[in-house]
């Protein structure tokens, strides 16, 4: 026999208020937490970076590398129409990803994007680092691209050599799994981290070497063939190196104390 309305009032009145308070802790944290515009907020987790698969000509570079705090990263690379807020004279497509960027004129540009900011934001805007552009890359995958390990499966997701001779608008390919765009072909993206050979014991958020001579880029692009699209495929180039399929992908933190 069911209980009656009478039977349940006990539980109802202990049960309302709980639910209550949960709802109300729900909806603090979702209206502490920022919304940034066209970033995507990428969740802690552990992952392989880097790559044993000596078939390429590459030395073993798989290791663990556990990200600790949530980061948001752009959804697209910065766009030229973006970067001419920062440098009105930039020529290009508006929504061709920027590329002619050195390193140098990169971290000048979120210099200038921080500045634009109240000094009260929560956040501050900065280039990835190497750890969590590959993580973000791959998007939960472990496989050789983020869509698997056929290469035939990056025509839908990316800009390369078999798909096209040039640049192209962003976001017009599929996403990966984090809804982030062009994060294979296309433009090559700066990130943070001087270049130099992994420390495969397993890391947490590691951030390179503290000096070095040459900045890591990552992505391949849209000249790049397969091989140099894999989630794991590494390049570098002077920090005064500049060309023309070169670009940039933001990335942000919340600052500590501010909200977690």
């Amino acid at each position: 026999m069911l209980p009656s309305v009478k039977d349940l009032t006990p539980v109802r009145t202990w049960l309302l208020p709980q639910l209550l308070c949960s709802i109300l802790a729900i909806a603090g944290a979702a209206a502490a937490e920022p919304r940034l515009p066209g970033m995507v907020r990428v969740s802690p987790g552990t992952f392989v970076m880097g790559s044993d698969d000596v078939r390429l000509g590459e030395k073993p570079t798989a290791h663990v590398v556990e990200i600790t705090r949530a980061f948001y990263i752009g959804e697209a690379e910065v766009t030229v129409a973006e970067f001419r807020r920062f440098d009105p004279l930039k020529k290009g497509q508006a929504r061709h990803p920027v590329t002619g960027v050195t390193w140098h004129r990169a971290q000048a540009y979120v210099a200038w994007f921080n500045d634009q900011l109240s000094p009260r934001a929560a956040y501050r805007y900065r280039l990835c680092t190497e750890a969590e552009w590959e993580y973000a890359a791959r998007g939960g995958t472990s496989s050789t691209w983020m869509c698997g390990d056929d290469p035939d499966c990056l025509a839908d997701f990316a800009w390369f050599v078999d798909t096209t001779w040039e640049l192209r608008l962003v976001k017009t390919k599929r996403p990966n799994a984090f809804g982030l765009y062009d994060m294979y072909g296309n433009a090559a993206e700066w990130v943070a981290d001087y270049h130099a050979d992994y420390d495969l014991a397993p890391q947490r958020d590691p951030t390179g070497p503290p000096t070095g001579w040459r900045r890591v880029h990552r992505g391949g692009a849209f000249h790049s063939a397969a091989k140099h699209l894999r989630a794991a495929s590494r390049d570098s180039e002077l920090e005064g190196h500049a060309d023309a399929s070169l670009g940039l992908r933001l990335c942000a933190s919340v600052e500590p104390g501010r909200w977690t």
